[in-house]
C-alpha cells in the first residue's frame, strides 16, 4: 500500500508478463488492466499487453501495444524485442534486425535479442554478420542455450559447413526436444 502509483504499475506489468509466460491469459490481462489504471503509461504493462497478443497471434493489437510502448519510452528494449519478433514473424526482416539492433543497443545487459537478430541476419544472407552475433553470445556465456545453438546450426548449414550445423543442432535438441525447429534440420 505504501508503493507509489508507478511502482504498483509496474510491479503488476511484470506480474502480467509472468502470467502470459505461464500461460494464464486471464490472470495476465487481469494484472495488466490493474498496471494501466495506475499507470497508463507504464512500460512493463504496455509491453505485457503486447506480449499478450502476441502469443494469442493476433500481431495487429500486439503492434498497437508496442507502438505505444516505444511511444512512452523509446529506449525500452523489452518492446523493441517484441518489435523484432513481431517483424521477423511476419517475413519483414530488415525491420526485423532494424528492432533487434534497438533492443541491444538499449539493454545493459547480454539476451536472445541478439540471437534473434542473428536468426533474421541469416534469412537475409548476411552470414558473416549472424556468425559475429553468435560468437558474441558464445563469449558472454550464452552457448549453451537450445536457440544460440540452433541458431549457430542454421549459421553453419548456410555456410555449407554440415558437420558444425548438425552439431549445432544435436546440442540444440538435446537441451530443448520440444523446440520443434530443431526437427526440420
Amino acid at each position: 500500500d505504501e508503493a507509489t502509483d508507478a511502482d504498483k504499475a509496474s510491479m503488476l506489468g511484470l506480474r502480467g508478463q509472468a502470467f502470459v509466460l505461464k500461460g494464464d491469459i486471464q490472470g495476465a490481462e487481469a494484472a495488466l488492466e490493474d498496471a494501466l489504471s495506475f499507470d497508463s503509461q507504464a512500460r512493463h504493462a504496455l509491453v505485457g499487453l503486447a506480449v499478450l497478443y502476441a502469443t494469442q497471434r493476433q500481431p495487429e493489437e500486439a503492434r498497437r501495444w508496442v507502438t505505444a510502448a516505444l511511444e512512452t519510452n523509446p529506449a525500452t528494449p523489452e518492446a523493441w524485442g517484441v518489435l523484432g519478433e513481431l517483424e521477423l514473424a511476419q517475413g519483414n526482416l530488415e525491420e526485423a534486425e532494424a528492432a533487434f539492433d534497438n533492443a541491444i543497443q538499449h539493454r545493459a545487459y547480454p539476451t536472445l535479442d541478439r540471437a534473434h537478430r542473428a536468426l533474421a541476419r541469416v534469412q537475409l544472407g548476411k552470414l558473416e554478420e549472424a556468425a559475429s552475433d553468435i560468437q558474441w553470445l558464445q563469449r558472454r556465456g550464452l552457448g549453451e542455450h537450445y536457440y544460440v545453438n540452433y541458431v549457430a546450426g542454421l549459421v553453419r548449414f548456410g555456410e555449407g559447413n554440415y558437420s558444425e550445423a548438425a552439431t549445432a543442432f544435436e546440442t540444440s535438441f538435446a537441451a530443448e526436444p520440444a523446440f520443434l525447429p530443431n526437427r526440420l534440420y
